[in-house]
């Protein structure tokens, strides 16, 4: 990997500022692969500032398209948006923040058959889906790819995060937390559609 180039310096000036950021840092952040799953409440932030950030590439991937319900959470669509691809959308607003970011948007829904090849070549997944069904398939998908996982929800009033690491053997996962076999159908479609969430402003 090149050289951070003088404009990266001062782009990442303030990164830099802290004594645990160095050139070194910033070289990591533009060799990362990241895929973020959901495109949503919670995914038009992670990814607005995974692109501010310098991340090399960027995997979003995301079967929905923009409805007005949206618009008042999901900051990287507009009025002119409704009816599109959300990752499709997103991925044209966050090419302006740093164009040595590579983004791919995949419109396409993360299931058991096709998990494991739409995450792999990541060094992170991040998820930011609704659903506790498809927690759990990028979980498992996660787990035999051997890749860092961060899980974020928000419903309602609440918010939840965890984070598993595979590699780690003593890493615990979703699914040790919610195994399969206990979910209950009206659990498992407890998504914001469902039962509404409030914005973070």
């Amino acid at each position: 990997m090149s050289q951070p180039s003088d404009e990266d310096l001062v782009r990442f000036s303030r990164f830099l500022l802290a004594p645990e950021v160095s050139e070194d840092s910033l070289r990591r952040l533009r060799s990362s692969r990241v895929a973020v799953v959901g495109v949503g409440g919670l995914g038009c932030p992670v990814a607005l500032y995974l692109a501010a950030a310098g991340i090399g590439r960027l995997r979003l991937i995301d079967p929905d398209k923009v409805e007005i319900s949206n618009l008042p959470r999901q900051i990287l669509f507009g009025l002119d948006d409704a009816g599109r691809d959300k990752a499709q959308v997103a991925t044209e607003r966050l090419g302006t923040l740093h164009p040595e970011t590579q983004i791919e948007a995949l419109a396409e829904a993360v299931t058991a058959s096709n998990a494991q090849s739409l995450l792999s070549g990541a060094n992170l997944v991040i998820d930011c889906t609704d659903r506790f069904a498809a927690r759990q398939v990028i979980n498992e998908a996660c787990h035999r790819l051997r890749v860092p996982l961060v899980i974020g929800s928000a419903l309602q009033w609440s918010g939840q995060l965890l984070v598993v690491d595979p590699r780690q053997k003593a890493s615990g996962c979703y699914a040790c937390l919610f195994p399969t076999e206990d979910e209950q159908p009206a659990v498992v479609d407890a998504a914001c559609g469902a039962y509404g969430v409030v914005s973070t402003a």
